[in-house]
């Protein structure tokens, strides 16, 4: 169904600078949370390349409800799995959509994900691969630099600074959480209350 969803008219109404092209996997296209996703580069630059502003200018557009994840259909993150990590080639537009997560302004974003040995991925560059050259993470894809600074650098976790933006996401409560823990994992009642108090004693009183 996601699919299905046509863009031309959010993609004319974009200013050109923020329009983007078609995505060659775009039928391969899913949605994920910005938080299950790690940066592949330890820094990145404050501005987007081919003109398309700063990152800050992109929240700042997030917040003002100008610019949705819908917007980016059209140019998703490019996400490799690997070693049961997901890690995004895309770490500008990761870097944006996780702080975008922690005002309530997206649940999740779009995303193309590539096998580990994709020509894409592989690409040649210089004496090594694209795959390779970008890994230059110090935090094992956590939290990235961002080049010449950004206002929103303590908000990357993603975390929802409030409680209007986790409401906004719909985030389960912690009861709610464990009782799907116990329906979907198929768990007591004895080992659904030493998990709650084990997240408890980790500072885990909500979600």
């Amino acid at each position: 169904p996601l699919l299905a969803f046509s863009t031309r008219a959010i993609d004319q109404a974009l200013p050109t600078k923020l329009r983007m092209e078609p995505h060659e996997d775009k039928w391969h296209l899913t949605w994920l949370n910005p938080l299950a996703l790690r940066f592949k580069h330890g820094q990145i630059s404050r501005e987007f390349a081919n003109g398309w502003g700063t990152l800050d200018d992109a929240i700042d557009q997030f917040e003002r409800g100008e610019l949705s994840a819908r917007h980016f259909e059209n140019s998703p993150l490019t996400v490799v799995w690997e070693s049961g990590l997901l890690w995004s080639l895309s770490n500008r537009r990761l870097y944006v959509f996780r702080v975008a997560h922690a005002l309530g302004c997206c649940s999740t974003c779009p995303c193309v994900i590539l096998p580990l040995g994709h020509s894409r991925v592989q690409q040649i560059i210089g004496a090594t691969t694209k795959w390779v050259d970008a890994h230059t993470t110090t935090t094992n894809g956590n939290v990235v630099s961002v080049r010449g600074g950004s206002r929103y650098q303590e908000l990357q976790s993603g975390q929802p600074i409030s409680e209007r933006a986790a409401r906004f996401l719909n985030l389960p409560s912690l009861e709610q959480f464990l009782q799907r823990v116990k329906l979907q994992m198929g768990c007591g009642d004895e080992e659904i209350c030493k998990y709650q108090e084990a997240l408890e004693r980790q500072g885990y009183l909500s979600t």
